[in-house]
Order: structure tokens, then sequence, then C-alpha cells
């Protein structure tokens, strides 16, 4: 059986997005999750205020968590074909931790607290990252987001990461680069710093950064779940054509999904295959080629996957066309805390 397509899940996504965007706007604020702060009604422009200065001196309603254990994925699936497919799926299952955003002003997070998007944060003799071959142009890059490591932590029940510092991502969106080439290699930079957040300061966009690459703040509420293997694992070729399209429906829900390790959200063909054979070249080192292809691919591991986190639902990250940006890791690099050894890949659909 051909893998599964999800085009249907691609297509509700851009719906579902659409359909968020106008709940938050004209209904209430009301959020399931009473530990999470609920967002602030807007409000009139004041006088002499624009709308962008409106827009961004407002909180947004604070995300819908779900539950979403082993037993959860075991629930939604019961219904297809008796449930018969959960005994195979079980061992498949990755647990990640989950990066649920919530569009606030930026003056309340904290200066090295955890965000996506807005202003970095960063050490005081740390430039601004840019393209070493800008190509007429500034060269500065976008600000994706910012981790402290002691806030994930307690989710890192796997121990990739360190226990304290901070770990930045930043990415040439006037490059748009793919990741599907060496000279990919400086459209994107992962910083890692193991001082003290005390030695951190909020850097202001550079007057030369364009208005595509100044994304609005989110802070970032972590959760530790569950999630099915990519969709062209094979296990998914032998599932009964009846039950495909459902089955894949219903484990890959249209929402975006922002999250570090587990298994990449594909949007299109696996993307270990692009490490092996891109960088690979670039970070060679001695004992390189000594394992099979399916060895060296299985050494990548997904770092960081950042969603279409679209204006007016989070912070106006748009990747093509409703896609995803993803870091990739080699885990020896990433066990030996070799964080500039990391890969992007930029996907769309």
């Amino acid at each position: 059986m051909k893998k599964p397509f999800l085009f249907s899940a691609w297509l509700g996504k851009i719906f579902t997005n659409v359909s968020s965007f106008m709940t938050n706007v004209f209904s209430s604020n009301e959020t399931e999750n009473d530990d999470q702060p609920a967002g602030v009604t807007p409000r009139l422009a004041l006088d002499g205020e624009t709308p962008e200065e409106e827009e961004e001196e407002r909180d947004f309603p604070a995300p819908r968590i779900k539950s979403n254990t082993k037993q959860d994925i075991r629930d939604k699936i019961s219904g297809i074909n008796g449930g018969k497919y959960f005994a195979g799926l079980e061992p498949l299952l990755q647990e990640f931790i989950r990066l649920h955003l919530h569009r606030v002003q930026e003056k309340k997070i904290g200066i090295g607290q955890t965000k996506v998007g807005g202003r970095p944060d960063l050490p005081k003799q740390t430039a601004w990252p840019q393209e070493e071959n800008p190509e007429n142009r500034s060269g500065l890059m976008a600000f994706i987001a910012q981790i402290n490591l002691a806030e994930i932590a307690p989710f890192d029940t796997d121990n990739f990461l360190p226990k304290s510092g901070m770990l930045y991502f930043f990415y040439s969106v006037k490059a748009g680069a793919w990741g599907n080439h060496a000279e990919d290699r400086d459209k994107f930079k992962v910083i890692y710093f193991e001082g003290n957040t005390s030695d951190l300061e909020r850097r202001e966009f550079p007057e030369a950064l364009n208005a595509e690459s100044r994304f609005k703040a989110a802070k970032v509420i972590f959760r530790r779940e569950v999630g099915p293997p990519s969709a062209d694992h094979k296990f998914f070729e032998n599932i009964d054509e009846d039950d495909s399209e459902e089955l894949t429906e219903i484990l890959f829900e249209d929402e975006r999904i922002n999250k570090m390790f587990g298994c990449a959200d594909i949007i299109q063909d696996g993307m270990e295959s692009l490490c092996l054979e891109v960088a690979d070249s670039i970070f060679a080192e001695h004992g390189a080629g000594e394992k099979s292809s399916d060895e060296e691919k299985n050494c990548w591991r997904l770092l960081l996957q950042i969603d279409s986190n679209e204006e007016g639902i989070e912070n106006g990250m748009m990747w093509g066309d409703v896609g995803r940006l993803y870091f990739w890791i080699k885990e020896e690099h990433l066990r030996q805390r070799q964080f500039e050894k990391s890969w992007i890949i930029l996907v769309c659909g």
C-alpha cells in the first residue's frame, strides 16, 4: 500500500487556522486550562495609537491544551476496525516536548525566559547573527526562538539537553534556505550559551532587519506528550485501505505543532536522508561512512520543529505555504553539546 498522503490534513490545517483566528477575535476568552491565565479582551485604540501598536499591546487567549498520552491515542483510534492497530502502533510511539505558544505582550516575558519570536535576550558579548555571504542584502537573520534550559529540564526526561543555560535559534528568512545544499550552512544559526541569565540583555531589532524577519513574541508552555511515527513509516503500509485515511486523520491532527525531539511531523518525505546527504559532508569526521545508510539516518534527531504560527493567532510566522521549519542534529553532537553542528530544513505543502 502507498504511504498516506496528508493533503486532507494539510488543507484542513488552513481552514482550522482561519477558524481559530475568527474564534479568537470574536468569541470569549475561555480556556480549558485552569492553570493558565486567560486572554485579555481586545480594546479600542487610544487617541493617536496606530492599529499595529494596539495589536502589539494586548494579550491573546491562552492556548487550549489537550492531554496526549498513549491512552489518549488508544482511545482515539479504538473505533477503527475494532482498535486492532494500536498493538502495532504502541511500540512506535515516541515522547516529545510540546511547545504550546501563548502570544502576550513581550514586556510580560522576563529576560531569559523561553519564548518563540520577539526580541532575543542575548549574552552581552554576542552579536546579532547574520549570513557570511548575504548576496546584496543585509544578511541579518530572524530570531526564531530561545529555550531556557532550566525551564525545559523537568520535561527533558531523556536528558538530551544541558540542565542550565540558553539555546538560541536563528534563520535567514530573506535567503529562504531549504537546507538541501551545502551553501545553506550560513543561512541559520544555533547558539548554546552556558552562562547565567543575569548576563543577558534584550536586543532591539536591528534597523536593517526587514519586516518579514520580525515576529511577535509568544511565551511557551511546555508539556510532555506522545506522538506517532512519521507518516512515511512502514507501519502505515500495512493499514487496510479502507482505514488508512481515517487513521491518519486522527493521528496527524490538523493543528500547529511546535516541539522538541520525537518524530518530525512531516509534510513531504522524511528528512533524515537529506541530513545524511548534505550535512554529513559538511561535518565529516573520522569514522564517517563506517555505518550503513539506515544506521546513519537514525543518528539524526529532531532538535526543534517550528510550525507556521500565523498572524493574529500566535506570532506571525509563515514558512512558505503553511510549512514548517525543522532543526536537526546528530545524536553524538547533541550529547557533546555541539549545537553549532545542527542542520536546517524548510518544508511546505
